[in-house]
């Protein structure tokens, strides 16, 4: 997701992508700057955040997951509901922030029992 934010961002920005400007008429957006700056720093930035926080912290990585998935998701949500189109990776995109929002959750399930464990294994 963070290349897929980072990329679309900068490509919406840029002008890469060659999306219709008609695609914004009925939107509150004149441009595609603010949706490539939201794509670019919100749905990049936290994904992408959350991947180099994994590596270092999986707790923290898990629950950064969590808060990127509905990023994502909301992205997605706000997408289809701002903009008359719709695309094939809008929905696989939104199943992959659910992925990101269950696999976090489990995680940080799994390793809050885990700490839990080892404090009272610790205190006895």
């Amino acid at each position: 997701m963070a290349v897929q934010g980072l990329g679309g961002g900068l490509g919406l920005l840029l002008g890469f992508v060659g999306t219709p400007q008609e695609l914004l008429a009925g939107t509150p957006f004149g441009s595609f700057v603010g949706p490539g700056l939201t794509l670019l720093l919100a749905v990049g930035g936290s994904s992408l955040a959350a991947g180099i926080v994994a590596m270092k912290d999986r707790l923290w990585g898990a629950a950064a997951s969590i808060v990127a998935g509905c990023t994502v998701v909301g992205w997605i949500v706000g997408e289809m509901y701002t903009v008359p189109w719709t695309h094939w990776l809008q929905p696989f995109e939104a199943g992959l922030g659910l992925l990101m929002i269950a696999l976090g959750s489990l995680l940080v399930t799994d390793l809050s029992q885990f700490h839990s464990l080892h404090h009272t294994a610790r205190a006895v």
